[in-house]
């Protein structure tokens, strides 16, 4: 921690930008770097430590902006484009956000839905009914600082049960995870995976969400924060890899867990389906907020 930070404040930045990670952790991460545990093993690591570096420096980017402007993102396009063509270009940037938001949104409900479907007999339409109302009641607080603070526990019960999960297991050292992160290399019919992989931890709209909220930080506690965030995300990405691990055959949560139940015992697959709804409701907050703050 930088010494011009104390204690209070550092927490209280990591905490803030804990919403970055709630963002791009969602089901599609869970799903890709699963699959890519249970097909390459721990081969494509290094993919999820490259993007979660590339992540730091382009939030970083673009918290500086909006510090430096007193602006967010949003903001500067709308100020820079104001007549003719640009009006179309804000349009068309508010639009790609918008629709790409609710296909996130889309995916981020069904996963969330999906864990609570592997531990709880009820049927799908009602937790999807229970999932998106959770998501608007904590969307309804209103504070962006309140919603991170919801997002920073939930970010943390996700980080516990998959890092629990990564820990348990027996298959792989910690210098076989090491070796997988610090070598680049893709296998035989992995790049889209390593693609996927990529695309699910760099969010573009995280960049709009960057500057929504860091107006109010310094430059020393906004790096600490997003850095810190970041990395703790990066790190619970690493550990759904490794999980993924435990599958031999064809990918499904359902395989996942039942696999996991086989190796580590009776209490990894209710883990990891609270780790997927964990996911998913966190995702499903951050991506309507994005939007929001993009249209703002």
């Amino acid at each position: 921690m930088p010494k011009t930070l104390s204690f209070r404040r550092g927490l209280s930045s990591v905490l803030l930008w804990s919403i970055i990670s709630a963002a791009f952790i969602g089901p599609g991460t869970v799903t890709t770097a699963a699959k890519a545990g249970a097909s390459f093993q721990l081969h494509l690591l290094w993919a999820l430590l490259f993007s979660t570096i590339a992540t730091i420096i382009l939030q970083e980017a673009a918290a500086r902006i909006t510090l430096a402007s007193g602006k967010s993102l949003g903001t500067i396009v709308a100020e820079q484009y104001r007549n003719g063509y640009g009006r179309g270009l804000r349009w068309a940037l508010f639009l790609a956000v918008a629709f790409g938001c609710a296909a996130y949104q889309a995916g981020n409900l069904l996963g969330a839905v999906s864990g609570l479907a592997l531990i709880l007999p009820v049927p799908t339409y009602t937790l999807l009914l229970g999932v998106g109302l959770v998501a608007c009641l904590m969307l309804w607080q209103g504070s962006i600082r309140a919603i991170s603070r919801l997002l920073a526990l939930v970010v943390a019960f996700m980080g516990i049960a998959f890092l629990s999960i990564a820990i348990l297991q027996k298959d792989y050292t910690l210098a076989d995870v090491m070796l997988g992160a610090l070598q680049p290399g893709i296998p035989e019919g992995g790049l889209l995976l390593v693609l996927g992989l990529v695309g699910t931890t760099i969010v573009p709209y995280n960049l709009f969400l960057a500057s929504g909220i860091s107006q109010e930080q310094e430059v020393e506690e906004m790096r600490w924060g997003i850095s810190m965030a970041v990395a703790i995300g990066g790190l619970i990405s690493m550990a759904i890899l490794i999980t993924g691990t435990q599958v031999s055959g064809v990918f499904s949560f359902e395989t996942l867990s039942a696999a996991m139940e086989e190796k580590l015992g009776a209490g990894a697959p209710a883990l990891f389906a609270l780790g997927l709804f964990a996911a998913g409701i966190s995702s499903a907050i951050t991506a309507p907020l994005a939007t929001a703050i993009t249209a703002r």
